[in-house]
């Protein structure tokens, strides 16, 4: 067990940095907002978590409002890291390239127009590897909110919080 030691950094014979192991970060969080030039009445708002289910599985757990009454519509990481102009946000994120899209994903609103639940999807990639990238909600029409991955930077082992940074004998 790690959890609660130690990690000191040497630079030669000095020691420049400390820190001490805590719990590794399991999702990270993307708040949405209004996707760059959509103008519809539609207002999305709410959260979605991404998480690792497996090595190169994603899963993204939404709790959405303001979407349309009774709709199935998107629900994609993209390979763009921006939501502040529509050419940043580029297209669907996966890899290998040359295989099929898997983001057939979608979410179901209610008869109030909120959206709560699951969905997972093999991109071939990890939760490190898509932090700081768009999460785009479509809806019948097109894309309708965007939000960026964010949160504490993920790894799947425990993670140092820093402590010190004064170099001492």
């Amino acid at each position: 067990e790690l959890m609660g030691h130690t990690v000191v950094v040497h630079s030669g014979p000095d020691k420049v940095s400390c820190g001490t192991i805590g719990p590794a970060v399991t999702t990270h969080a993307v708040s949405l907002g209004t996707y760059p030039g959509y103008d519809g009445p539609t207002v999305v708002t709410g959260t979605v978590e991404v998480f690792q289910t497996d090595s190169l599985t994603l899963g993204l757990a939404y709790n959405m409002m303001g979407l349309d009454a009774s709709t199935s519509a998107g629900l994609h990481i993209h390979s763009g890291m921006s939501c502040n102009a529509a050419d940043l946000v580029g297209g669907h994120f996966w890899t290998p390239s040359e295989s099929p899209d898997p983001w057939t994903t979608n979410y179901s609103a209610d008869s109030t127009g909120k959206a709560e639940g699951r969905i997972s999807v093999q991109s071939g990639y990890t939760l490190a590897d898509v932090y700081g990238h768009a999460v785009v909600v479509h809806d019948a029409v097109g894309k309708i909110a965007c939000g960026i991955i964010s949160g504490d930077d993920s790894t799947s082992t425990p993670t140092a919080t820093p402590t010190s940074s004064t170099p001492s004998p």
